[in-house]
């Protein structure tokens, strides 16, 4: 019977190579997971850009083929009927070009914008247009992110129907600057302040942690320094118009 030379204490740990393969292992799915992750980022970066033009698209042909906008038009139970609502007032809107919010979320243009145009067939996703816009507005590809559209004015211009990428249905920001920056290059000219698309700081922060205020004539570019999810980003209907 052969003997066994090996003791108890015989044991031995990882040698130098044996650990360098195991640090190099850990290293490659470190870096593997960080790598997804942002290409899972940048994926939510550009269908941000794709909802932002499928939107813009949607609102263009509803324009074109009824001559008014969605949630505006002043007609649109004649259009849409009881399909829309049973009271008529509700499912009109006042003509006036602009896309208001109400008091009243049963009767506010800017959630019949997105049931007009589910009706019209100019989108997907159904919309009740009614309830606040918690019920009538699409959910943005990142979470927590939602898409709006109301009247309002940016950097002193005028009055303009806002398509607005921003944090649960409000003016709050979603975006750190350097991604509202990134959206912003690839659609336009890069700059927060000019252009088809502008940005602002969110609603829940003071000034200074995107842009500075959307009221401000001297606040034009993207701080890029602030690493806070800060921006909310709009495509100003009429502008892109031009």
């Amino acid at each position: 019977m052969a003997k066994n030379y090996r003791t108890k204490n015989s044991k031995h740990g990882f040698n130098l190579v044996e650990l360098a393969i195991i640090i190099t292992i850990i290293a490659i799915i470190i870096t593997s997971i960080s790598a997804s992750r942002s290409i899972i980022h940048n994926s939510k970066l550009t269908n941000v850009i794709k909802n932002f033009n499928y939107y813009m698209s949607a609102m263009h042909n509803f324009n074109l083929e009824y001559s008014a906008l969605p949630g505006d038009i002043s007609n649109a139970y004649n259009f849409f009927g009881t399909d829309c609502d049973s009271v008529a007032s509700y499912c009109n809107g006042n003509g006036d070009g602009l896309i208001s919010t109400s008091s009243d979320s049963n009767d506010d243009e800017t959630n019949r914008f997105w049931q007009h145009l589910y009706l019209s067939g100019y989108l997907n996703d159904y919309s009740s247009g009614m309830g606040g816009k918690a019920s009538s507005s699409p959910k943005g590809p990142i979470d927590s992110s939602s898409f709006t559209i109301q009247s309002y004015s940016f950097y002193g211009y005028a009055a303009s129907n806002n398509l607005t990428f921003s944090y649960l249905f409000d003016f709050n920001g979603i975006l750190t600057p350097k991604d509202a920056k990134n959206i912003d290059s690839k659609m336009d000219d890069g700059l927060a302040g000019t252009g088809n698309i502008l940005a602002a700081d969110g609603a829940q922060y003071s000034n200074g942690v995107c842009t500075g205020s959307y009221y401000s004539e001297t606040a034009r570019d993207y701080i890029l320094t602030s690493t806070i999810t800060g921006c909310l980003l709009a495509y100003p209907y009429e502008f892109q118009e031009q």
